[in-house]
């Protein structure tokens, strides 16, 4: 099976200055966090900058708020994650400078060719500054403090 080949070829947009967001899961923190870097490894094969996950409006205040959990948020930001990659913003209109990709069986799939090397080296180079500070001021704040952490995939 040739998995190169197998990756969905879509045009998405035309502007190389254009930013591109997905749509907030309401799933839970960790399942939020692969999708926003499932989507940012697919747009980067693609030579698109991933503006962030957004919430799309809502006639409910109380539906958009099950679409930004308070925790995928503190925990992006503990990792210092949110600069790289975006959450919780309004979702921009498509226009000249904004694309949302709704469709995220795009880049959730089962073949991952586009998680490439470059891309990891490109996405650990950007998150580097934050990662330091973050990193060291969790451990600052939490000297003496251990948790263990267990995780079981169902299904």
């Amino acid at each position: 099976v040739d998995y190169a080949s197998s990756r969905p070829s879509v045009s998405i947009g035309t502007g190389r200055s254009m930013l591109y967001f997905t749509v907030t899961r309401r799933d839970r923190t960790g399942s939020t966090i692969l999708d926003m870097l499932l989507a940012h490894a697919w747009l980067s094969s693609q030579n698109k900058k991933y503006g962030g996950a957004c919430v799309p409006p809502s006639s409910s205040r109380r539906k958009s708020r099950k679409h930004a959990r308070k925790e995928t948020r503190q925990l992006l930001e503990s990792f210092g994650l949110q600069y790289v990659l975006p959450y919780g913003i309004p979702c921009p209109q498509n226009d000249s400078s904004s694309f949302v990709v709704r469709n995220n069986t795009l880049y959730r799939q089962r073949n991952l060719s586009y998680i490439t090397q470059r891309w990891r080296e490109s996405f650990l180079e950007s998150w580097e500054p934050h990662r330091r500070n973050s990193v060291f001021r969790l451990h600052q704040e939490n000297k003496g403090q251990f948790s263990i952490v267990a995780h079981v995939r169902r299904g």
